[in-house]
């Protein structure tokens, strides 16, 4: 037995949908069209070692956009949304709001 918790699929798909296009494209051909690195980077004209890390981190953004469903809030904490941005207070507070 694991002690991996299974994923909603609807949760999975709602991160999916959260890639960025070029992202889930090479996501797609790698996961889905069992296509190589290399033949992704034919494709795309990219470096073999460039479609691993665009693949690596559309992996990162899935995993981090699902946990961050299970705790509620799709866009991560506050304080994080806060600091990311050099917004004021009151407009960072409405955006964030309006993105739940």
């Amino acid at each position: 037995m694991t002690d991996i918790d299974p994923i909603d699929p609807a949760r999975l798909q709602r991160a999916y949908d959260r890639l960025p296009d070029f992202h889930a494209a090479i996501f797609s051909a790698k996961r889905h069209h069992a296509l190589t690195y290399a033949e992704i980077a034919e494709q795309t004209g990219l470096t073999r070692l460039q479609v691993q890390r665009i693949f690596a981190d559309a992996l990162y953004r899935l995993g981090r956009d699902v946990r961050e469903q299970e705790q509620g809030i799709a866009i991560g904490p506050l304080r994080r949304f806060l600091r990311d941005r050099m917004w004021d207070a009151e407009l960072a507070l409405r955006v964030w709001r309006d993105r739940l």
